[in-house]
């Protein structure tokens, strides 16, 4: 009669050594890892918590005007350049045109000069052009002598076509019923606002003075430490 075996379980046991001495240590490997890298996030919290706290405790200490000189430098400049640029904004566009009268002699030039100064000159040239009663009021006129025997009348308005017909009129007024007095120039309509070109120097230095500005925030927080020696400890 044949031998039989018996077919009782028997125990599993891995034919590779290093299988089963690494099997084990997997656990405590990752263990370690989670440690160290919660260890990391402790510290950096810790760090932020002190530079906070070192903010705190400094500009407790600063008095309004130490506060005021300690904000960047920036901010002045750009609070400069939004106030220029807003009042250039705000600003109404106004226009000058300029009519040139030619007189006989020096005398009649004068007694024009003088006529074209008078109070109801603006609203005898408004009445002229048929100005709306809304836009009565804009128009303003001087008078210059660049000759003995010249004058020009300057209008100034809101409108370019507006400020050229009220110089053309206002001349043609003094000029009327005088044979002293010939328009040797007529006005030609302006195409820029006047002080239009004052603004340029303004944003020129605004933005020269902005990249000083940045230049030497840049250089400044390159040299300053993240954290003093004490608060480090």
């Amino acid at each position: 009669m044949g031998r039989h075996r018996s077919a009782g379980a028997t125990a599993y046991t891995p034919s590779d050594p290093s299988r089963r001495s690494r099997i084990p240590s997997e656990s405590p490997r990752r263990a370690a890892k989670a440690a160290l890298r919660e260890e990391a996030r402790r510290e950096r919290r810790t760090a932020r918590s002190r530079r906070r706290r070192s903010r705190g405790r400094r500009a407790a200490t600063l008095s309004p005007g130490q506060r005021l000189l300690a904000l960047p430098w920036t901010t002045f400049v750009l609070l400069l350049l939004v106030v220029v640029g807003v009042v250039g904004l705000v600003r109404p566009a106004t226009y000058e045109a300029r009519s040139t009268v030619t007189a006989a002699t020096a005398p009649a030039a004068a007694q024009a000069a003088v006529a074209l100064t008078r109070t109801d000159v603006v609203g005898n040239v408004e009445d002229e052009v048929e100005l709306e009663p809304h836009l009565r009021g804009d128009v303003a006129l001087t008078v210059e002598r660049p000759a003995d025997t010249q004058v020009v009348v300057i209008a100034s308005a809101p409108d370019p076509r507006l400020a050229a017909l009220a110089a053309d009129t206002a001349a043609a007024l003094v000029v009327e019923g005088d044979g002293d007095l010939t328009l040797s120039d007529a006005a030609v309509v302006p195409t820029r606002p006047t002080g239009i070109g004052t603004w340029w120097p303004w944003a020129a230095a605004g933005g020269t003075a902005l990249l000083l500005a940045l230049a030497v925030e840049r250089r400044r927080d390159l040299g300053s430490p993240g954290l003093l020696p004490a608060e480090a400890a």
